[in-house]
């Protein structure tokens, strides 16, 4: 009899914790505009005009992203980056965002990322319990914050935070990166916040210290377990809201901490701002532990790649920053772009992308 009650308590548990599980799921996929799962406690809103209204609006979007922008990017990463990506499991990705769509996409087979920007955290939305209005404008927002993504491959700070104000539920990443994960057919297992200890271990948030500001010493933090259908392995997205310059890292050593627990196979760098001049603690960290570092001009400095540390495969145009960046101009990297060996790229993005000139470029590590 004991064992039968151990039994059944043990299988509410699981139900329990699977119920739980698919309630992430399930927000993403109504964030994201596709239908839900019979018996989902959301299946009812989707008679509401407004999500049929939002699924059409995303079903757009997706339908050009994938005719148009994605097929030149993903037959890039089969052909340039396939060997990268044979071992690139652990991804680094500052300056990022909430950018997840373009990390999936160039490192498709990370299991581990490291998003970051000053874009604020979040919350999960209680979409059932908002009136018709709220829900709207949440809606809205939710879309309006991601356009400059899908036309130009990156996203604006400024822009995003202006969007994020127009709804009190659109205040952070976290609904912006269930949507990146659920439309590139991911499952969403698990969001939490989180902050780091001194030691830099990840530790819950505790809610009366985590005022959810990139620009204090409280390491605000969003964690997303996820995965393909019929995967086993979960992967797993840190996101960080934090200014990491040299001077706000200085205050606050768990960071540096956390990130020496893991191994990092490659960097990331786009639309990066060119933060690297001077943030070199992030510049060191990236340049120290990376087997690769995929990036526009706009990341690591062309000068920094010793030949004889790095092998650098040189992709696109470059002539000159846009003209917001035209201080960040690099003699020494245009040169090299006028040499032999520069490989084509068939899609724009960046900073670039406004001007003509997308350049990409890849760094391998000498053994």
């Amino acid at each position: 009899m004991k064992k039968t009650i151990l039994l059944l308590a043990m299988l509410a548990l699981g139900m329990a914790s699977f119920a739980q599980d698919r309630h992430y799921d399930e927000l993403a996929r109504f964030l994201a505009g596709l239908p839900q799962r019979e018996g989902s406690p959301l299946k009812p809103l989707e008679a509401s005009p407004m999500w049929q209204t939002h699924q059409q609006a995303y079903d757009q979007i997706y339908a050009k992203v994938e005719a148009e922008r994605l097929p030149p990017i993903r037959a890039f990463v089969q052909t340039e980056l396939a060997q990268m990506n044979q071992t690139a499991r652990t991804v680094f990705y500052p300056f990022s965002g909430p950018d997840f769509m373009h990390a999936d996409l160039f490192f498709p087979q990370a299991q581990t990322f490291f998003l970051m920007g000053l874009e604020r955290v979040g919350s999960l939305p209680k979409v059932e319990e908002l009136s018709q209005n709220s829900l709207r404008t949440f809606l809205e927002a939710l879309r309006v914050s991601t356009e400059t993504l899908y036309q130009w491959g990156y996203l604006i700070t400024s822009y995003m935070s202006r969007d994020f104000n127009r709804s009190m539920e659109l205040r952070g990443v976290i609904p912006v990166i269930m949507v990146f994960m659920a439309r590139g057919g991911y499952q969403v297992e698990r969001v939490e916040k989180f902050t780091l200890d001194k030691d830099g271990n990840k530790i819950p948030s505790n809610p009366a210290l985590d005022k959810d500001d990139p620009k204090d010493n409280y390491i605000s933090g969003a964690y997303f377990e996820y995965r393909k259908p019929g995967e086993q392995q979960i992967r797993k997205l840190y996101y960080f809201s934090h200014d990491i310059s040299n001077q706000k890292l200085a205050e606050t050593h768990e960071f540096m901490k956390f990130m020496s627990k893991f191994d990092i196979d490659a960097s990331y760098f786009k639309a990066a701002a060119y933060y690297c001049r001077w943030m070199t603690d992030i510049r060191n960290l990236a340049l120290r532990e990376s087997e690769y570092i995929f990036q526009s001009d706009c990341g690591i400095d062309y000068k920094h790649f010793k030949p004889e540390e790095w092998e650098l495969t040189l992709y696109g145009k470059y002539e000159n920053p846009i003209s917001q960046f035209d201080y960040a101009n690099q003699p020494d990297l245009k040169a090299a772009y006028q040499r032999p060996g520069v490989r084509p790229l068939g899609f724009g993005i960046d900073y670039g992308f406004r001007i003509d000139q997308t350049n990409l470029q890849l760094a391998h590590r000498k053994p």
